[in-house]
């Protein structure tokens, strides 16, 4: 299996938006953080999901990146299920911003910069990649960066299959960076797509597949989203925790019995160290946790030492 990828990045991500744009968190991490077993040390960073132009989505932010409401409308918890669900609207101050802000200037360690395009037309979004590309190009990152295209939020006015036919064309722009490209997907996506994509992976740089990010409100029929309503008249938003985790091994082991080489990473639904056996087993080479932290933070050193040991 090819692992340059995890070479560089490591087995262990923290899921976009799980630590913010800056990697500082949020305010209830002060609190988390003196929970045993809230630490991410040995984990890989990704940054909140950004786009070009500047949008409140429905999680407005101030000036020091963080949410101007401590508990936003657009986000219900379930802290004994441990699930969560998010119309947050992919909210951004922009990429420049972000990048001439010097968030991201001090880190010492590899991280991924994730991505996501939202214009209302295919030419327009083309061309949003193509100033993600040349704003890239011309700074200068203090360490090694890599890039997640986010091709799977649920909370954007972009019609979620409309991406399907799109991406090779991101790929094709992205490929300019030179940088690693990470392709985050929901189990959505039927396998034999990204096959597809897989196919011509030496043409775009595409060195790892994430499956999953949210899944969008109703949008499998087994699920009882009767328990998850009250966000429709922002979306409805996209489901997270324990519930994706049977959906995403299945959707692992359709993958790996069609390649047995592009590094994958499982996300959805990890809230125990028998869930990273599960996702392993699977086939998957890479994790990324993210609400575990919310409602389970006592288990998130656990995990990640679970994946390391693994991954020897």
């Amino acid at each position: 299996m090819d692992n340059g990828f995890l070479n560089l990045f490591g087995n262990v991500f923290v899921a976009s938006g799980a630590l913010g744009i800056d990697g500082k968190g949020y305010w209830y991490d002060k609190l988390l953080n003196w929970i045993p077993g809230h630490n991410f040390d040995g984990a890989t960073f990704i940054a909140k999901t950004v786009t070009v132009d500047a949008r409140d989505g429905n999680l407005p932010l101030k000036d020091n990146l963080q949410p101007r409401d401590k508990f936003p409308k657009c986000v219900k918890l379930y802290p004994f299920s441990g699930h969560m669900m998010n119309a947050v609207g992919v909210s951004s101050p922009g990429l420049q911003t972000i990048l001439e802000s010097g968030v991201w200037d001090n880190r010492t360690k590899p991280f991924l910069i994730s991505i996501i395009p939202v214009r209302q037309s295919f030419k327009e979004r083309v061309r949003e990649i193509q100033e993600v590309t040349q704003l890239i190009l011309k700074h200068r990152f203090s360490t090694m960066v890599g890039i997640q295209l986010n091709v799977s939020c649920p909370n954007t006015e972009v019609n979620h299959d409309s991406y399907f036919g799109e991406i090779f064309s991101y790929l094709s722009i992205l490929k300019e960076t030179r940088l690693p490209i990470d392709l985050k997907v929901n189990i959505l996506v039927p396998v034999y797509k990204i096959i597809e994509l897989i196919n011509l992976s030496t043409f775009v740089n595409l060195q790892a597949i994430t499956c999953s990010n949210t899944i969008p409100y109703k949008s499998i029929p087994e699920i009882n989203w009767d328990k998850y309503s009250g966000l429709e008249s922002m979306g409805g938003g996209g489901l997270s925790g324990p519930t994706l985790l049977p959906y995403v091994v299945n959707w692992i082991k359709e993958f790996r019995n069609k390649n047995k080489t592009m590094p994958i990473k499982a996300c959805g639904g990890i809230f125990s160290k028998e869930d990273v056996d599960k996702v392993v087993e699977a086939g998957a080479n890479a994790i990324e946790i993210g609400t575990v932290k919310l409602f389970r933070p006592h288990r998130v050193k656990g995990i990640i030492k679970r994946m390391e040991d693994l991954s020897e």
